[in-house]
């Protein structure tokens, strides 16, 4: 039983190691001719964690895929032992780490409800107060007496996260909960949680959504490979995670090469950090440059080049046009435009191009010939698009 008071986690030098081996059995022909099998490597899935977390907090863990973000949960949720260190969570603690973890699938979701409680330690005779609450929370009438088997994805993620709220726990462990589930059922669940956290409780969650962490978590952790890169404040630990990957290298290729054959005109797209470096992720406020490199077989006398920007669902977000540009044989013509004051502020965008001739032809026309990638930094905005503006206030 832990000495701390409720609500509080505490962890110091938390570490967690696996022995990774290769998987199936050696086969009678490697047996025979004496191969070696592959001999077992240590990993650290997560190092030197330390947690101070105060009573109705509710604190943020993020990075990458692989970071260790679901083992630190999983250590604080005694899934797992760890390796060194130690960690002690005060009070009653609920968890939600994976869509029906503990649920028996032949059981009722009334059955599960009652299973859950009782590893929670809460008396049936109690929990019978709970059950109808659940349920409707989880909008499970019709199917309160159907095994869980039978349950969609969504269905689980409802009676999973109900269950986690209803046993009343002093620390509550999230990680990708609000991943699962319609609209609706996520701003149920965002109410439900605000709610615990006005009751005082205490919540780490793990999400891959800035947002979120900015919103609920008023401090937060970043890790990569299993070792802790700050701690601090949410919106400044978010803008160490979002400058990270702005400047991580770039995986995909550096320009996207265009041509319309039958007009003889190609063209070269690429996006340009400050320094003139094909780039194609940036932080918020960072300047870039569109550089389009246009080559032609035949003169084109005022050509009219427009360079437009739409986000991942489609919407258009800016354009902007130069006239009069002749393009020679030869040496291809650059275009650029700078953005001095990016108005992007979050988000995947792409990049769309034309080219017309003093006639208004179209000479070439592609949307998505480009992408560039933009990550929040100001902690007073939300929202794809930097408003700018300035505040005045008038008092009486």
């Amino acid at each position: 039983m832990s000495a701390l008071e409720p609500g509080r986690i505490r962890a110091e030098n938390l570490g967690r190691r696996f022995n990774l081996t290769a998987t199936g059995g050696r086969s009678l022909r490697a047996t025979l001719l004496g191969y070696e099998q592959a001999k077992p490597r240590e990993f650290w899935a997560l190092r030197h964690a330390n947690l101070d977390i105060a009573p109705g907090e509710t604190f943020g863990i993020i990075g990458r895929n692989g970071s260790g973000k679901s083992t630190a949960l999983k250590l604080l949720a005694r899934i797992y032992g760890p390796t060194e260190g130690s960690c002690q969570v005060g009070g009653r603690m609920s968890s939600l780490l994976e869509l029906g973890a503990g649920f028996h699938p032949e059981f009722s979701a009334i059955e599960n409800i009652f299973l859950s409680a009782s590893v929670y330690g809460i008396p049936r005779k109690e929990m019978r107060h709970e059950v109808d609450s659940v349920i409707a929370f989880a909008e499970l009438e019709e199917f309160a007496h159907q095994p869980v088997k039978t349950f969609s994805s969504g269905m689980f993620a409802r009676l999973g996260f109900a269950v986690a709220m209803h046993v009343r726990p002093d620390v509550l462990l999230l990680d990708e909960v609000l991943a699962v589930g319609d609209e609706a059922f996520v701003q149920k669940c965002m109410g439900r949680i605000a709610q615990y956290r006005r009751e005082g409780g205490t919540m780490i969650l793990v999400t891959h959504d800035p947002g979120t962490v900015e919103r609920l978590c008023e401090r937060a952790m970043l890790l990569d490979h299993g070792e802790v890169i700050t701690t601090g404040p949410a919106p400044e630990v978010m803008a160490t995670y979002h400058e990270r990957l702005a400047h991580r290298a770039d995986e995909a290729g550096q320009q996207s090469q265009l041509q319309r054959e039958q007009t003889g005109l190609s063209a070269t797209i690429a996006i340009l950090n400050a320094a003139g470096e094909p780039h194609h992720s940036f932080v918020e406020g960072e300047p870039f440059t569109i550089a389009v490199s246009l080559t032609v077989v035949e003169p084109i006398k005022r050509a009219s080049i427009q360079i437009g920007i739409h986000d991942e669902l489609g919407r258009h977000v800016g354009s902007r046009s130069h006239s009069d540009v002749t393009l020679q044989p030869g040496e291809p013509t650059v275009v650029s435009l700078q953005l001095t004051s990016p108005m992007l502020r979050n988000g995947k965008f792409l990049i769309d191009l034309g080219v017309s001739n003093e006639d208004g032809a179209t000479l070439l026309q592609t949307r998505a010939a480009e992408s560039v990638s933009v990550f929040a930094q100001a902690p007073d905005s939300d929202g794809p698009l930097q408003l700018g503006g300035t505040f005045e206030i008038r008092q009486p």
